[in-house]
């Protein structure tokens, strides 16, 4: 499976984070040519990008680094993993963390 270079990037959110943390997505996101984003991860990527893993039995407390969404790119070929954090100190500054997602998104 592919992501199509159409997009910008592929946001995956809670209701999906069991489902999308199998194992059959893992080389999907570890060879997306697109940022993935997942909002409000706790568990930031690593249920999804590390085979063996579901968001449900990923339960290391050192996964939890106080960030809300992380936004993941991988490249294989350079055997290089980037990810940038996102951290929501107010629900009211929901609007301020969506810009700055989008903002980074923006320029990778």
């Amino acid at each position: 499976m592919n992501i199509s270079t159409n997009f910008d990037a592929v946001m995956i959110t809670p209701m999906m984070f069991e489902e999308a943390s199998e194992d059959r997505f893992v080389k999907v996101y570890n060879n997306s040519k697109i940022p993935i984003i997942f909002f409000d991860s706790t568990k930031r990527h690593f249920p999804f990008t590390r085979e063996g893993l579901t968001y449900e039995t990923a339960h290391w407390e050192s996964l939890n680094n106080g960030s809300h969404t992380t936004i993941y790119l991988s490249d294989v070929d350079a055997n290089r993993e980037d990810a940038w954090y996102f951290y929501l100190k107010n629900e009211k500054k929901l609007d301020t963390l969506y810009k700055e997602i989008f903002q980074k998104i923006e320029s990778l």
